[in-house]
């Protein structure tokens, strides 16, 4: 199959589409994709049916005035991220605050498969920006994904550092890792309003982890076989709010 590279744009100047298929160009076309994202020319990458062998992690930093960034495939098993010993698989760094109610970037990821070939880090890893720009008022949203491996196996699913407001919707993980963790929050600052629901988590050592002071998690739905801790709450706030 030919790979090509489409940007499409809409009404509004600032909304542009990057859609990607698979092929032979698909490493140079990705590089493109992330240098267009940067710029803020671009806020969504949507991936066509088929498999997508990614050789490179792919690494985002969205800052204050960014529109925003949406990943989006055809759904599960049918769009497939198929990623080889990479620590982590995409790197979202997000310079949001709680103080400020525009300009904070938000985040969608959603219909499609993460898989690892090998042995790998974090499929979907979040962090602020830079120290002081964190927690932040905008969505950061996962729906409809399946994280698992074919022929190797993932450390941790998915990995939200500081960060509030995130959104887990009609997740699968497959961890067959005694090590893994489906999904893992920490906090420094406190953030807020954490919402889980039609969560399925099969296999690893710890299905969901929750560290430092992260306060305000609300579960719906979940299911957990063959994990050995199903949600391993650590705070060092003095209430743990669930």
């Amino acid at each position: 199959m030919k790979s090509f590279l489409l940007i499409l744009a809409w009404h509004a100047a600032e909304n542009k589409t990057i859609v990607l298929s698979p092929g032979k160009a698909l490493a140079s076309e990705l590089e493109t994709a992330v240098a267009t994202v940067k710029t803020g020319r671009a806020n969504l990458i949507a991936f066509t049916a088929g498999e997508f062998k990614i050789d490179k992690p792919l690494q985002f930093h969205l800052p204050f005035g960014h529109p925003g960034l949406r990943f989006q495939g055809t759904g599960c098993g049918i769009t497939q991220l198929l990623f080889h010993e990479v620590k982590a698989a995409i790197s979202i760094h997000l310079d949001t605050r709680i103080t400020h109610t525009e300009s904070n970037p938000s985040l969608i990821v959603e219909d499609l498969s993460m898989i690892a070939t090998g042995k790998c880090g974090t499929a979907i890893n979040l962090q602020p920006g830079v120290p002081d720009h964190r927690v932040g008022i905008a969505h950061k949203r996962f729906h409809n994904l399946m994280i698992q491996g074919r022929n190797g196996s993932w450390t941790t699913g998915i990995q939200a550092d500081d960060l509030a407001f995130c959104t887990f919707r009609d997740l699968t993980l497959r961890l067959p890792r005694k090590d893994s963790t489906g999904i893992h929050l920490t906090g420094a600052s406190a953030p807020v309003d954490h919402h889980f629901d039609g969560i399925r988590i099969l296999g690893g050592e710890t299905g969901i982890r929750i560290t430092g002071t992260v306060e305000g998690v609300y579960l719906s739905q979940i299911t957990m076989i063959g994990t050995g801790t199903g949600i391993d709450w650590d705070t060092t706030s003095h209430e743990p709010l669930l």
